[in-house]
């Protein structure tokens, strides 16, 4: 007999007088294989390229740079969160509480993924990989009830080995064409403003 397995997860259907919100954390720290002198994150550099497409993502329309989530300018993860949410109550969750979550989404994630898509069927495990791409397109389920808040991380379905393709292609364009660098090609190249890194260094 085949055995079965299954996780009971907590139920955050919001009910009468909830406030809630989703929001993906995504890539919390850059791409292993992201050149040096970048002026994107992974997210960032995928949302440029993206707009170059002409495809927008409802986390691209926060306009918002993951890294400022474990930011350690409070200043700067302040500007974040009041652009993802409106409610005071979440926003100081977000603020406090969330900071210790993001920053161990953040861990592991480097820790799972060291070497990058691009460099990991010779370097490391596919498999590890594999989860850190589930970590970066997990889900942050928030929801306050009166004066009590629960959140709850979701969407971790474990990301199959079959896209590794298609996450080298990505990484290879965004490489290659200077989307992480912001020298991307001249005429649709715009100054980045919204990430991180690009308020850092020279």
């Amino acid at each position: 007999m085949q055995s079965i397995s299954a996780l009971l997860v907590t139920d955050m259907t919001l009910k009468e007088g909830e406030i809630g919100m989703q929001l993906k954390p995504k890539w919390l720290a850059q791409s292993p294989t992201a050149p040096a002198n970048s002026k994107r994150c992974r997210t960032c550099a995928l949302r440029a390229y993206r707009a170059y497409e002409r495809i927008r993502t409802a986390t691209d329309a926060q306009e918002t740079c993951p890294l400022d989530l474990v930011n350690t300018n409070i200043d700067e993860r302040r500007k974040v969160v009041y652009a993802i949410t409106t409610d005071r109550d979440i926003r100081e969750f977000l603020l406090g509480q969330a900071l210790a979550l993001f920053e161990q989404l953040r861990i592991c994630q480097m820790k799972l993924d060291q070497y990058g898509a691009l460099r990991v069927a010779d370097q490391g495990p596919v498999s590890n990989l594999c989860k850190a791409m589930t970590l970066r397109d997990c889900s942050l389920f928030v929801k306050l009830s009166g004066n009590s808040i629960d959140a709850r991380l979701g969407d971790l379905d474990l990301k199959q080995a079959e896209k590794l393709p298609r996450w080298q292609a990505i990484e290879s364009t965004l490489v290659n064409e200077g989307w992480y660098t912001n020298t991307e090609r001249e005429d649709v190249r715009g100054r980045e403003r919204i990430c991180l890194l690009s308020r850092s260094g020279p």
